[in-house]
């Protein structure tokens, strides 16, 4: 009896069958292997704010009224499955795989739509074993969504060679590609693409007569998906945030006039100071801040075009070498906890895989299929894509989501050579040249802002971090042994060890611990800062005084560094040098409660009545009062109900420090100073003001008004 042979679109199902089930395995086993992998169990960075978002949404934490920082749409995924899981994080992993594995199967479907099913299923195989793609699609990170959200959407609307996509797959199409901008917000440069595709169809598109109609159903399905996010931003805020409010800082770090060391700033104190440069001009929300750092960005570009310019070329440099930038991970580091990663991903003096062969594959690709029209569509998608990675900065990860595309147009590479090869009359001289030209740039050698750090170092400096907010001090002391293990003069693990000593009340290994700091690199003013607060409490006015003044000059908006030079001052008996000092804070971050809390506190409670400037007083309190998170914040209603005692309002201030007294008690606050404000309290309800008789005398030649800042120059 003879075999029967199956139907051709049962041996393609079997083989996308296989596919699927090739890449599940695949990335099972990495998953199983990266066990050991220490950020696995515990993420690290951005990883973890998208675990505690998901936390977050889980436990039903109370809506922030700030606009998404990060995009929602992983998040909301997360949440789903660690909700549905006991908040185990691993079952996410375990759906990442699936995803994964989707991804793999839509290449092989567009694939084959665009040339045909062996290079479909060839390009689909060559992601199942894309090592990076393997890597950061388990990772916590939205390309998992990202990647068959944008597939999906390509595979709506690519004309096949016969099948012209209709009305219908448009709007879907829409629907996708606005899926994929809420994972991944920059995939919007995508959007003008798959609009000029509707409204200038190829020739022979049997949906041609009605372009509007197809690029009217393409931004409907778009505008469903996104515009729900959108006005959720401006229901919270008020302001326009189309999905997160992160957008412009990324753009920011790549252009301005510092961008090579922006570009290489990590996570911690640096970072954080980076991202309140917005609040020295007294723009404390989120969404405001988002608008500063575009308009400091655009700014810079028509300011200094040529600059600019030669960032981009210099940026397109890095996009394009084949070794895997980091930015928060660096593939190579992992890949020694799993033996897949060690075989899927390497690098040599003059090759790193996998992209050092896929890039010029997929460039022979493009030459190759240059005349096919329905491949424009493909062209323009990655042009753009890799685009806007240019403008904002390109690192490993960022360019994945164009990966499956360009693995398209390495199999029709494969398979062009492989029929050249066949046929003696068309020599292989010309694609073998080109191969080679490609091959030697994308794998030339060069340095990158991104190498400016040890990653091994800093990953154990982040679950050191981790540890410390999980309250495990043991694992933390024992994470940043190993970070300086790695890294013998890495001043960020000195600087955290120190707080973890700091932390513990333990001052001389504090002070021990920040003086490696600093003297490991010179110039940390975060390090400076905290050296100064370890002296300060260890006695050691004039030397804190000195680190405080060092932090300073090296970060003039270091407000914090001022406040503590302040505070130094007060222990001093300065008053008047004080006093000046809180008003710098001021002037460097306008949205820091603390500094107008000294200056109102100083104002309202000293014991003379000649330093009660009450016009000075009044603007001070109108903007403490403005500021976010001043109305909940228990130690800012304390100074502002000793602030209405001096004006005689005790009914008022007495209702205050209730309210500062009953926040108190769902915090974690000094149970001293929980007891001197129940003193007041009593103070305050006997019609009587509140005077602090530990603060220094005032000796001063001047009064405030005219030697201090003008009031309105306080003013956001």
């Amino acid at each position: 009896m003879p075999l029967a042979i199956p139907s051709p679109r049962r041996r393609w199902t079997l083989l996308l069958t296989l596919l699927a089930a090739l890449s599940l395995a695949i990335q099972i086993a990495c998953l199983l292997q990266l066990r050991d992998d220490p950020t696995i169990t515990n993420p690290i960075s951005d990883a973890k704010e998208y675990e505690t978002l998901a936390l977050n949404i889980c436990r039903h934490a109370p809506a922030q009224h700030l606009p998404y920082f990060r995009p929602p749409l992983y998040p909301l995924f997360l949440a789903t499955i660690m909700n549905a899981c006991g908040l185990d994080i691993f079952p996410a992993r375990i759906a990442q795989a699936g995803l994964g594995s989707l991804s793999c199967v839509l290449t092989a479907l567009l694939g084959a739509r665009l040339f045909s099913r062996r290079i479909g299923f060839t390009a689909g195989l060559l992601l199942a074993l894309y090592g990076p793609f393997v890597f950061f699609n388990l990772r916590l990170f939205p390309l998992c969504l990202a990647i068959p959200a944008e597939l999906l959407a390509l595979l709506m609307i690519v004309p096949g060679n016969v099948e012209s996509p209709g009305p219908g797959r448009w709007f879907t199409a829409g629907l996708f590609s606005g899926a994929a901008v809420l994972a991944l917000p920059n995939m919007a440069v995508t959007l003008p693409v798959l609009l000029a595709a509707a409204l200038f169809p190829v020739p022979h598109d049997n949906c041609a007569a009605r372009p509007v109609r197809r690029a009217v159903l393409l931004l409907l399905g778009f505008a469903l998906i996104i515009l729900p996010v959108t006005a959720r931003n401006l229901r919270l805020t008020g302001a326009l945030v189309p999905v997160s409010a992160n957008g412009g800082i990324n753009l920011y770090i790549a252009n301005n006039p510092d961008w090579r060391h922006t570009l290489s700033i990590r996570p911690g104190p640096d970072w954080e100071y980076l991202q309140k440069i917005p609040r020295r001009y007294g723009i404390c929300s989120r969404a405001g801040a988002d608008r500063w750092f575009y308009n400091a960005a655009l700014s810079f570009m028509v300011a200094h075009p040529l600059e600019f310019i030669r960032g981009l070329i210099t940026k397109a440099s890095y996009l394009i070498t084949a070794r895997e930038l980091p930015r928060t991970f660096d593939i190579y580091i992992h890949r020694d906890y799993a033996a897949i990663l060690r075989i899927l991903v390497w690098k040599t003096r003059f090759l790193a895989f996998p992209f050092g062969l896929a890039a010029p594959l997929a460039v022979l690709g493009m030459i190759t299929a240059r005349k096919r029209r329905n491949t424009y569509l493909i062209n323009w998608y990655i042009a753009a894509y890799l685009a806007s990675l240019v403008i904002f900065f390109p690192c490993a990860r960022y360019r994945l989501p164009v990966i499956p595309l360009l693995l398209i147009y390495a199999a029709q590479a494969i398979f062009a050579l492989l029929h050249r090869s066949r046929q003696s009359s068309r020599p292989l001289m010309a694609p073998l040249i080109a191969l080679a030209v490609v091959f030697l740039i994308v794998n030339i050698p060069q340095q990158t802002p991104f190498d400016a750090f040890n990653a091994r170092a800093e990953m154990h400096l982040l679950l050191g971090l981790r540890a410390v907010e999980a309250g495990d001090y043991a694992r933390a002391e024992s994470e940043y042994t190993h970070s300086l293990q790695c890294e013998p003069h890495f001043a960020r693990a000195y600087n955290a060890r120190g707080l973890l000593r700091l932390q513990h009340k333990d001052l001389p290994g504090a002070v021990r611990a920040f003086q490696s700091a600093v003297a490991c690199r010179p110039n940390f003013a975060a390090a400076h800062l905290n050296l100064g607060s370890a002296l300060l409490a260890s006695g050691k006015t004039e030397a804190a005084a000195s680190h405080f003044r060092t932090a300073r000059t090296l970060q003039p908006f270091l407000a914090q560094a001022w406040d503590m030079e302040g505070i130094a001052a007060i222990a001093a008996s300065h008053l008047w040098e004080a006093l000046h000092l809180f008003f710098a804070a001021v002037q460097a971050d306008r949205c820091r409660l603390e500094s107008y809390d000294h200056i109102l506190w100083i104002l309202s409670t000293h014991p003379d009545q000649a330093l009660h400037n009450r016009t000075v007083a009044s603007h001070i309190a109108a903007q403490l009062r403005r500021l976010p998170g001043a109305a909940s914040h228990p130690l800012t209603l304390d100074v502002l109900a000793a602030y209405l005692a001096d004006i005689g309002e005790y009914r008022n201030a007495a209702a205050l420090a209730r309210r500062a007294l009953m926040l108190a008690d769902h915090g974690h606050y000094d149970p001293a100073w929980k007891r001197n404000l129940s003193r007041r309290l009593e103070i305050y309800l006997h019609g009587e003001s509140f005077r602090n008789e530990s603060l220094p005398p005032a000796q001063f030649d001047q009064p405030l008004q005219t030697d201090g800042p003008n009031p309105k120059d306080l003013s956001p």
